[in-house]
Order: structure tokens, then sequence, then C-alpha cells
């Protein structure tokens, strides 16, 4: 006959585990050890973390009720003012009435604040405004905020009135506007506002107010006579 230690062992262990159940058993009595304890994460109070056994909270977690959020830790991010689908980038003059060519003062709203701009505007008479915004600059949104992107940028650096000179905006003398730009960088601006190879070009005279190309701030501009 086999001895009948192993099963007394066996017996033993399965009344043990039962006595240390996490669930009362129907109707009879409560075999839970500790009261139930609610974890959470303990940075910020509120990814919920099983506890251990029941009664204790694991490693970098704490009770809910005695847990405090670190202070700018949890702080809810900003809403961006800007989003490429819901709330995109307009590019808009800050007056409300301006000449065509003019690439100074304007700016990236975002399309509640070019709504409430163009409603001021609405009252104004802008008949000689210009309706077109400059070719080769946009509004674009950039973490979360409205920039201008001016592709003009590159050819504007001048420490002097000597460094910069007058450029056509366009393939063509007629029909096309005259721009400041960085004298060294004449030939890759032609290139940037005319990628025709030969361009066909109408004859006429065209004209232009009277113009200089200068150096203001360290930014060359063209400033009328």
């Amino acid at each position: 006959m086999r001895p009948l230690l192993p099963l007394l062992v066996l017996f033993s262990l399965t009344g043990c585990f039962r006595l240390h159940a996490l669930e009362d058993e129907p109707g009879g009595p409560s075999t839970v050890s500790c009261p139930p304890v609610d974890c959470v994460e303990a940075s910020c109070c509120e990814l919920p973390i099983a506890a251990l056994d029941g009664c204790t909270c694991p490693s970098g977690s704490v009770a809910r009720a005695s847990c405090t959020p670190e202070p700018g830790v949890c702080d809810p991010l900003p809403d961006p003012e800007c989003d490429d689908h819901r709330n995109p980038c307009v590019l808009l003059h800050t007056a409300c009435c301006v000449s065509c060519g003019v690439r100074d003062g304007y700016e990236a709203y975002n399309s509640a604040e070019a709504e409430a701009h163009l409603e001021r505007c609405a009252m104004l008479d802008c008949d000689d405004g210009c309706a077109t915004t400059p070719d080769f600059m946009s509004a674009e949104c950039v973490a979360g905020e409205c920039v201008v992107v001016d592709a003009y940028d590159p050819f504007l650096d001048c420490e002097t009135d000597r460094d910069c000179t007058l450029a056509l905006d366009g393939c063509c003398d007629c029909g096309s506007g005259l721009v400041a730009v960085a004298a060294e960088t004449l030939e890759e601006f032609a290139r940037l506002v005319c990628d025709v190879p030969t361009p066909v070009c109408d004859d006429c005279a065209p004209v232009r107010p009277p113009s200089e190309a200068v150096c203001r701030a360290g930014r060359c501009q063209r400033e009328f006579l």
C-alpha cells in the first residue's frame, strides 16, 4: 500500500489556496484577508493598474484615494491654433487694402482669425486693393502654429544698398513686376520665378513707377521714389 503522506500534503495545499481566494463563495464566509484597493499610475493618477493579490499596488502605482498628480507633468497640452484639415492657415495682409506687388505685412491666420479679419475688412471699400496674395508665399501650419512661408526669403539678405538689385518676378518684362533681391542671388532667383526654358513673351512696354532696391534691416526691399 502506498503511503498517505503525499495525499495529505495535497489536501493541505488545496485547503490553503481556498482559504486565501479573492472571491467569496456564495453564501460562505468572507475569505479576503484585506480590503480591495484601487490602484492608479502614480504620476498622473489616471491610468488604472491591477493590484497585486487585490491588496497591494505594484511599483510605480499608488492607491487612487491617496494619489496626487505631479505638478507640470500631467497638465493637458494646449489646443493647437491650427490644423491642416479642420483649422487650416490663411495668408492675409494685416491691412485690409493693399496694392498688388507688396510682400511686406502679410500674416498667417488660422481659419477663425481669418474669418474675423475678413469681416472687419468687408466694411471697407477696397476697390483698388489686390485680390490675390503674392506668388511664392503661403501660410502653413507648423507644430500647431500658423507661420508665413516665403520662398523669396533666401534671396533677400543684405548689408548695404549696394547688395540689392531689382529683378523681374516672372519670365517676361511684359506682365511682370519688380522685386528687390540680393544681387549675388539674381540668377538663382530668376530660375525660381521662371522655370520655362524658352518663355514666349508678349511685346509691350510696361509702365512702372520709379523705384530702387535698398537694404532695410538686413533685407532687400523695393522703395518707390
